[in-house]
């Protein structure tokens, strides 16, 4: 939407302005976790040491430092550092084998996009022609979890941090 992309434009400098003192593996590390971000609560979870590493990983080539895959001890230092510098923006919530992370920031400023929109307009546009009724109304039972989690995801693939 034309008349939000400034203010998307806005938060998201907002967010990466959080992080913007961090080592450059580190702010790659944030932007993976926050485009797994669930918009609605800020949460990470089904995330791995393993899919991480692959997702950090930097193919050699002639002249390049720092190439390959990090440990999982590289991963587990970039959090620490993370979470000690940005303490206030990113939170570790591991529990037991469960890999987890929270956003505290990101409910609150991707709400913000949606604030002046017609919800029920919202849903008419995104939705599939397939499942589209012209008559949707809020009396229509519509899973609107799914539908903000793929706006947010649409919204960070068009315009990553």
């Amino acid at each position: 939407n034309k008349k939000q992309a400034p203010l998307v434009k806005q938060l998201k400098e907002q967010m990466e302005s959080y992080f913007s003192g961090l080592p450059f593996a580190h702010r790659m590390l944030i932007n993976i976790l926050i485009a797994q971000a669930d918009p609605l609560s800020g949460l990470v979870s089904d995330i791995s040491y393993y899919k991480l590493a692959s997702l950090l990983t930097v193919n050699p080539a002639p002249g390049r430092k720092d190439s390959g895959t990090p440990t999982k001890q590289t991963i587990r230092n970039y959090i620490k550092s993370i979470e000690r510098d940005c303490g206030d923006h990113f939170k570790v919530i591991t529990t037991g084998q469960k890999l987890q992370f929270l956003f505290p920031d990101i409910p609150m400023l991707f709400s913000k996009i949606f604030e002046e929109e017609d919800v029920n307009t919202l849903i008419k546009t995104f939705l599939p022609a397939e499942k589209l009724d012209e008559n949707i109304g809020f009396d229509k039972e519509i899973n609107t979890e799914v539908i903000l989690k793929s706006l947010f995801l649409e919204v960070l693939l068009h315009d990553p941090l």
